[in-house]
């Protein structure tokens, strides 16, 4: 009897004394959400959760909250490198400008290609009756999947939402939007009609946007539908900080998840490798893109699953630069159509009194000095040999994280939807929001809302 007490003393004590040395190099937030990423999708997260009653612990790799939403603050004013616009449509941003009482200025009228004399060329080149048809059809397509694509966008029974821009154009005969699809697309630096998928579109453009855009083209009508575009005058960073603050998360920066370890230990935690600690948490969501993490799965299957995503995975790398000029360039808000590697795509004014734009550039990764380079010789040419005093600069080298084609057909979103939830871990972010805040929200919430119960 003697002998069965020690024997059990001693297994206690073996177990306790590996337990630690387990738990030494980790710490314990069992009760917590731990999120990778303070940008929009993961500021949102915590925000979602916290209307949960649900705690959160973010992880941010730089030294700011905000992610690709960045501000640089020259003379008093706060100018923005990435997002910039909060369109009409934009409902939950614009919410969130309210809740905490942001003031906002309106966004100059763009010119350029994407301009009401575009429109007129193509139903010229098209006729009248065949853009307005095209039109219209996109709209109803763009209205059909408006909810379908929030987290899994392809959906096995939509072979519309498997294929590319340029899929969709020719197989729903849209040839005279393909102008405009264009500049959209592309403006945005995206890539071409053939690589990026149709729902990414229906996202740029959705269904509302395309019947107001109509509807206040008509005589008399024009006053009942507008359609206010404002900028944060703040900036956007300073939105996805309040937004953060908020939401009472804890949020550790220049803490760079390397590693997450899915079923570390016989209770079915995670573990999250951070500067050399480990975080042991039940669950957590990823809001950085696939092909910059490392997720260990104990199922050999969902580790092939997980490496074939992130091997499916290509970016569209730009820079962001903030000049000042002499004199107005005129028009406050410029949008380029042949766009060459690494010229200015947008060029945009936020302060009309202010003679300080912003500029971005898309291409292959360069060094500043080029990007530069090639922002003033398109500026003295444009603009009669006007010159330019550089203010802050930006590179965005993992810009609009997607997979190709070629992976949306062999099932990417369906094998990443399979993967939502395992082990505890969730995927939210840029590879769901295509870079746009307002998607970016609305992903998180749809995430938070699917798979967390209130507490």
């Amino acid at each position: 009897m003697i002998k069965n007490i020690r024997i059990f003393f001693y297994s206690i004590c073996l177990i306790l004394f590996v337990s630690q040395l387990q738990a030494s190099d980790r710490h314990d937030y069992d009760d917590h959400v731990h999120i990778i990423g303070a940008g929009p999708a993961g500021a949102y997260a915590a925000k979602c959760l916290s209307n949960l009653g649900i705690r959160s612990t973010i992880f941010e790799a730089s030294d700011s909250v905000g992610g690709k939403c960045q501000s640089f603050e020259y003379q008093g004013q706060r100018y923005d490198h990435g997002a910039i616009q909060a369109p009409w449509y934009y409902t939950r941003v614009r919410a969130a400008i309210r809740e905490h009482d942001m003031a906002t200025i309106p966004s100059p009228d763009p010119s350029g290609p994407n301009n009401e004399s575009q429109i007129s060329d193509a139903m010229q080149q098209y006729g009248k009756w065949n853009f307005l048809s095209s039109y219209v059809r996109y709209i109803y397509h763009a209205f059909k999947n408006r909810n379908s694509h929030i987290i899994n966008p392809t959906q096995r029974h939509n072979r519309i939402m498997q294929g590319s821009v340029e899929d969709f154009i020719q197989a729903k005969n849209l040839q005279p939007m393909k102008p405009i699809f264009n500049v959209v697309v592309t403006g945005y630096g995206y890539g071409s009609l053939k690589e990026v998928p149709i729902h990414h579109l229906f996202s740029l453009m959705p269904a509302s946007q395309m019947i107001y855009s109509a509807l206040a083209k008509v005589p008399l009508l024009g006053r009942l539908f507008p359609q206010p575009v404002n900028l944060i005058q703040s900036g956007y960073q300073d939105l996805i900080q309040k937004i953060v603050r908020t939401s009472q998360a804890n949020v550790r920066l220049n803490n760079r998840v390397d590693k997450i370890e899915l079923g570390y230990d016989l209770a079915g935690s995670m573990a999250l490798n951070v500067r050399g600690d480990r975080f042991r948490t039940k669950k957590a969501i990823s809001t950085i893109p696939l092909n910059l993490m490392d997720v260990v799965y104990p199922d050999p299957e969902d580790q092939a699953k997980f490496e074939w995503l992130k091997s499916s995975i290509v970016t569209s790398p730009y820079t962001t630069t903030i000049f000042e000029v002499d004199q107005s360039l005129g028009n406050p808000f410029v949008i380029e159509n042949n766009i060459a590697p690494l010229t200015p795509a947008m060029i945009g004014q936020k302060f009309p009194d202010r003679n300080v734009y912003i500029s971005y550039a898309y291409g292959l990764d360069r060094d500043a000095e080029t990007v530069q380079r090639e922002l003033r010789n398109y500026v003295k040419d444009k603009y009669n040999n006007l010159d330019i005093n550089i203010l802050s600069q930006r590179e965005f080298n993992g810009y609009y994280p997607h997979p190709t084609i070629e992976a949306v057909r062999e099932g990417f979103y369906d094998k990443l939807t399979s993967l939502q939830g395992k082990g505890g871990l969730y995927f939210s972010g840029s590879l769901l929001g295509f870079e746009i805040v307002e998607r970016a929200f609305q992903t998180s919430e749809a995430i938070v809302n699917s798979y967390f119960k209130p507490r």
